[in-house]
């Protein structure tokens, strides 16, 4: 199947699933270009040194593309363009600042489309009342390779992954859930000694549940190296963040702070930063 044939379909459906009136929320959006590349500005004995994505650039290079990180800046809600150095627009959508809000189109190297999605709309938003309000998809995902044709959609509910269709072979996770004592860790000081207690539970998007999970557990603090381990679900149990920390010779007066990442398959499916009670 063609996407031209669907795709109109796929978005009134996806914009009605969305708002349930068919209607976007927003209005006379500014259209925000945004180069998504690294850059850096350094004097070194006198002279000035312009870098973007770790070459030497002119300083009129330099702020052509560091500009745009204040464009960005400026967006909420804006139309986003997010582009690669070349300008070629890889992701579209109604986003504030990173964080997508609305319509979302991601595109290959040559403009051909791959995604067309929607995320949550925010109604009234601000830097201020964003929250954690974004990046959740809502409605239907449709997925093309590059000849256009479709390859499966997604539908999804307000950020919950719903149905695939087809049902793909290979195994996805859409989220992982990570408890301790059957509640989320989010708002939990997790007792040192207990951290090896923590619970991970994921949530595939299909049949396939055969993968190889393994969590990479970081202790930092500033001034210090910090000490990053990976290991297995079993090997995690044991974890001693007490020695991980004195093995880089830092401690609970040196504030400490504390971060996982969850790998299936060698691949990122969560994590994020932990809080311990020292």
């Amino acid at each position: 199947m063609k996407a031209i044939l669907i795709v109109g379909t796929l978005l009134l459906h996806t914009l009605s699933f969305a708002q349930g009136e068919g209607e976007t929320v927003y209005t006379n959006l500014d259209t925000v270009e945004f180069y998504a590349v690294s850059t850096h500005h350094t004097n070194v004995s006198g002279s000035d040194i312009y870098e973007v994505d770790g070459k030497r650039v002119s300083k009129k290079t330099y702020n052509k593309y560091a500009a745009s990180w204040d464009d960005m800046g400026d967006c909420c809600p804006c139309y986003l363009l997010r582009m690669d150095i070349k300008g070629r627009i890889l992701k579209e959508g109604v986003a504030c600042t990173d964080a997508w809000i609305g319509v979302y189109l991601e595109h290959d190297i040559e403009g051909d489309l791959l995604v067309s999605g929607q995320y949550k709309e925010v109604a009234d938003v601000t830097h201020e009342n964003l929250g954690n309000r974004y990046n959740k998809k809502h409605g239907n995902w449709c997925y093309f390779d590059t000849n256009g044709d479709t390859l499966y959609y997604e539908v999804w509910k307000n950020g919950r992954f719903i149905e695939q269709i087809p049902e793909l072979r290979k195994m996805e996770i859409w989220d992982v859930n990570i408890t301790y004592r059957g509640k989320s860790i989010e708002g939990q000081k997790i007792p040192i000694g207990n951290v090896g207690q923590i619970e991970f539970t994921p949530e595939f998007k299909n049949s396939n549940e055969v993968t190889e999970f393994t969590i990479t557990f970081t202790a930092s603090a500033i001034g210090f190296v910090q000490n990053k381990r990976t290991m297995t679900l079993e090997e995690f149990k044991s974890i001693d963040v007490k020695a991980m920390m004195k093995e880089k010779g830092f401690s609970k007066r040196n504030k400490p702070y504390f971060h996982i990442t969850i790998l299936a398959d060698g691949n990122y499916v969560g994590g994020g930063l932990v809080k311990i009670k020292l």
